[in-house]
């Protein structure tokens, strides 16, 4: 009898065993399920972005042509193998009434002669002798813009082919407009092509920076709009936040820059860049207490 009453307890014991095994696994399926679903709407979120974007830029060639001179602002720095890359992109912009204004901030490769065999007369090339710094060599381009409007272009990203054409189409409706953003193509940590626009939130652009300095545009002369030659990082993140404290910027349905993360010599990619992204969210929070 007891032999029997044993067995029976271990045969339980070993179905408890089973059932706690199988219910662990089923709220592991779950969870797999949960993660899946959730890069699934990741995925189909990424879709309609890229098809909402797509779909805005494809009115860019509809829009009326304009005569407005937009200024880009290109700062550079020992980047002559991606320099040609960058500019291109400007030569075969939409709208043709444009400057280029390339800053050589020091450069000591053979910037300077690709910026003079660049062989265009819009293309301005001109030197920062305040220093190095992308802010410093901003600041020498916009001394020297004479557009009405100004935008901005980093030596390894690539303008989108109708952002001009946006541009001066957004600025030439609303005589009122200071400020402009559009949307940026940049891969994510996983290597995956994704889109970044969103809506004006003064809020979130305390806490990040989605208004990158590739995808502003903005009257020449606006309060603001200078850069902090002490900031080595995050140099635009504290203009667009000082930039937009009186003023509204419109957001524009249409992709600005593709940007890349595979060029050498990020300064995003510095440890110290995370320092000051803590220091200017700090700043932005006292300015502006809740």
């Amino acid at each position: 009898m007891s032999m029997g009453i044993g067995r029976r307890l271990r045969e339980r014991a070993r179905w408890h065993l089973g059932l706690g095994s199988a219910l662990e696994r089923l709220g592991e399926l779950e969870q797999e399920l949960r993660t899946t679903n959730s890069r699934h709407e990741d995925l189909r979120r990424r879709v309609r972005d890229i098809e909402e974007l797509a779909a805005a830029s494809a009115w860019t060639p509809l829009l009326a042509p304009s005569s407005t001179l937009i200024s880009i602002v290109m700062p550079t720095r020992n980047r002559a193998q991606l320099l040609p890359g960058a500019v291109a992109t400007i030569l075969t912009q939409s709208h043709a009434n444009w400057e280029l204004l390339i800053v050589d901030d020091a450069s000591d490769d053979d910037t300077p002669a690709v910026i003079e065999q660049l062989g265009d007369p819009r293309i301005r090339g001109l030197r920062s002798t305040g220093g190095p710094g992308a802010s410093i060599a901003r600041a020498v381009a916009l001394e020297h813009a004479r557009g009405e409007i100004v935008a901005y272009l980093d030596d390894d990203n690539l303008m989108a082919p109708g952002w001009l054409h946006t541009v001066a189409c957004a600025f030439d409706r609303d005589p009122a407009l200071e400020l402009a953003y559009g949307a940026q193509v940049r891969e994510d940590a996983d290597g995956r092509p994704g889109i970044e626009f969103v809506p004006w939130d003064r809020a979130l652009l305390e806490r990040h920076n989605f208004m990158d300095q590739n995808v502003i545009a903005h009257r020449r002369g606006l309060a603001g709009m200078h850069y902090d030659p002490a900031l080595k990082f995050c140099s635009d993140w504290d203009m667009a936040l000082r930039a937009t404290r009186d003023t509204t910027p419109l957001a524009i349905p249409a992709i600005a820059v593709i940007y890349r993360v595979d060029a050498p010599g990020r300064l995003s990619e510095d440890p110290a860049a995370s320092v000051m992204w803590h220091e200017i969210a700090q700043r932005a929070r006292a300015a502006d207490p809740a």
